[in-house]
């Protein structure tokens, strides 16, 4: 790394890890100040377009030694990605996983490709990670827009709910196609497969809980309702189940952000056994 000057890539990987112990203490804003130091040091680096030919970034470090160094430099700009899912960064950029830890090169496709399923088939553990992270930011961004052509009262033909099935197709699309090593109970040793379907059932919730909202809110069909209820009863109890299957795993190997799959599991499960208890009270009146 001789010759990077004032700032190096172990500066951003620095503010990943960071971000990573403050996300594992409950830290909450601190984590998104240290990754967006990242972002921005990945940023001044030009290591998110190091495979775009004739492009225009300002390349501040001097060319990788081997394969390696190069590889490391896509994966410093992954792992910001991935902590800072909001932000605005390109993403059409390759990723590897074992050939890179073993030290083997390998041919990859760009990260647009592994939403089709012939990628998904071909898809590691790390690159699963960064797909379920962009189908989230997906997801938020679908229900932040606020426009007054969304017409949710309007099932069939509405921008809303053409958005919801089209993210849930993805969604059930990317459980069809992962590939056996990315499979539970097979990969659940590894917990960047573990916490990938932690994310995606996480990720479930959130879909179905931002439906059932406008849903009862304009008065659209009772079957509707439940089934996105049901859809997001059966993900909390998914999350559940793969955590008591990683129960003897040191705390210290989960991923930061298993804390707020949790939570939102939690948050259905809660309100599910609050409705039951209201069901029993008004059966004993």
């Amino acid at each position: 790394m001789k010759g990077e000057g004032f700032v190096t890539v172990y500066y951003a990987q620095a503010w990943c890890l960071i971000a990573m112990l403050e996300a594992k203490n409950a830290r909450f804003s601190q984590p998104w100040m240290s990754v967006g130091r990242a972002v921005r040091l990945v940023q001044m680096l030009g290591v998110y377009a190091i495979d775009v030919k004739g492009g225009d970034a300002k390349q501040v470090l001097p060319p990788a030694q081997d394969w390696i160094e190069l590889e490391e430099r896509r994966r410093t700009f992954w792992t910001a990605f991935y902590g800072d899912r909001w932000a605005s960064i390109l993403t059409d950029l390759p990723v590897l996983e074992f050939p890179f830890e073993f030290g083997l090169a390998e041919e990859t496709s760009r990260f647009t490709e592994a939403f089709s399923p012939r990628g998904l088939g071909q898809i590691s553990s790390f690159s699963a990670l960064l797909l379920a992270t962009k189908l989230y930011g997906h997801n938020r961004e679908h229900l932040n827009i606020n426009s007054p052509n969304e017409c949710v009262e309007n099932i069939e033909n509405s921008e809303f709910w053409k958005r919801h099935r089209r993210l849930n197709n993805a969604l059930l699309n990317t459980f069809l196609y992962l590939p056996d090593s990315l499979r539970l109970p097979h990969g659940i040793d590894d917990m960047n497969t573990a916490f990938v379907h932690m994310c995606i059932h996480a990720f479930s919730i959130k879909l179905h809980q931002g439906a059932i909202a406008p849903a009862t809110k304009h008065g659209i069909s009772s079957d509707i309702i439940r089934h996105s209820q049901v859809r997001a009863l059966t993900a909390a109890e998914e999350i559940t189940n793969i955590l008591r299957q990683i129960d003897n795993v040191d705390v210290d190997l989960l991923n930061s952000w298993t804390g707020f799959c949790l939570y939102v599991a939690a948050s259905v499960l809660i309100k599910d056994q609050q409705s039951d208890q209201i069901l029993v009270k008004v059966s004993e009146i």
